[in-house]
């Protein structure tokens, strides 16, 4: 019986003493979260998301757009030391980037991908370095490899380097880093058209376009207004490509398109003429580049091919042409002068 009320004090009295410490402890952590509150509104900056942090760096007007970028880059790491939410302010900064005008830039890249946090996401096991996990920071990296990619930037050591410390070596993003180096420097001078610098006028543009098509060709450029124009490049009938005689065989005139096609970055769209044979392929007669294209446009074209070419007139026109919505001339336009801006000062 004496062990029963043994057994039974002790016990009281272990867990009075476990309340009391309990009851010390919440205390305690009461005045610490007073004491956090009180100096959280006068220590600590005010909390800002993504958006409003970049939106800010913008305001900065005596800055360069890339020192406006960094000052965000840096802004941020002021504000959220631990990079807690570094996923979302790099998805927000990944999309600033062309309204920037820094979507050439392989320094706000590397920046960008600095902002990653150090050795958290690197493979510690064979088995995660022969099957990597594909985290959420992994597949943000790949993003920003891809865009840098799309934008033909060439990835440095510099990139290479924060990728290996990020991730490690058998990692997604770095093997994806290397390959873009490999193919980049494989592929640099394979193009023997490649132009180093575009011009900005949409018209020079179209003339370029039309001389790598059709080399030998004569073009005539007819331009209604500043944002409408009609460019041709002809070809002469009575030289005809095939080695047989071409005047004799004429049936018909096909036109066809539009068929798309890239200048580097900038997308645009053609129609050709063909004049048709029997039991032959056809012969090239005209490319056509217009903005916007119209049934007008377009007409306007085949007539001015006709009247220069007196042994086209009596041959039927026949038209194969895919309709399509003509608001996309719009989209596609601006596209190409966002790829075309400078960058901003």
């Amino acid at each position: 019986m004496w062990r029963y009320h043994f057994f039974t004090n002790y016990a009281c009295q272990t867990n009075r003493l476990r309340v009391t410490s309990l009851l010390q402890s919440k205390q305690v952590f009461l005045l610490r979260g007073c004491s956090t509150t009180a100096t959280k509104h006068t220590g600590t900056p005010a909390v800002l998301s993504p958006a409003d942090i970049i939106e800010q760096a913008r305001k900065q007007i005596e800055l360069h757009a890339q020192d406006q970028f960094k000052f965000a880059l840096q802004e941020y790491l002021t504000r959220d030391k631990h990079r807690r939410t570094h996923l979302k302010f790099l998805n927000t900064a990944l999309e600033k980037v062309d309204e920037f005008g820094l979507q050439k830039d392989l320094q706000i890249y590397n920046d960008m991908l600095n902002l990653f946090p150090k050795g958290r996401f690197v493979n510690r096991t064979l088995f995660d370095a022969l099957w990597p996990r594909r985290t959420p920071q992994m597949e943000l990296a790949l993003r920003i490899l891809q865009k840098m990619e799309d934008e033909g930037i060439r990835p440095n050591d510099e990139t290479h380097e924060i990728l290996l410390k990020v991730f490690g070596k058998a990692s997604y993003p770095l093997q994806k880093c290397r390959r873009i180096v490999y193919w980049f420097d494989r592929y640099e001078n394979i193009d023997p058209y490649k132009l180093k610098t575009l011009p900005s006028d949409p018209v020079e543009l179209s003339r370029i376009a039309l001389r790598q098509m059709d080399k030998d060709g004569t073009i005539s450029e007819h331009k209604v207004t500043d944002t409408e124009y009609i460019l041709s490049s002809g070809r002469d009938i009575s030289v005809p490509i095939l080695p047989s005689p071409v005047e004799s065989s004429l049936q018909n005139l096909q036109v066809e398109g539009p068929y798309n096609f890239w200048l580097q970055k900038l997308f645009n769209r053609y129609f050709t003429m063909t004049a048709m044979q029997p039991s032959r392929e056809g012969t090239l007669v005209s490319i056509c580049i217009c903005h916007p294209c119209t049934r007008d446009s377009i007409k306007f074209w085949v007539d001015q091919v006709l009247e220069k070419e007196p042994a086209l007139a009596n041959m039927t026109v026949i038209y194969n042409i895919t309709e399509y919505d003509i608001s996309e001339d719009e989209e596609i336009k601006k596209l190409n002068s966002v790829r075309l801006a400078p960058p901003k000062p």
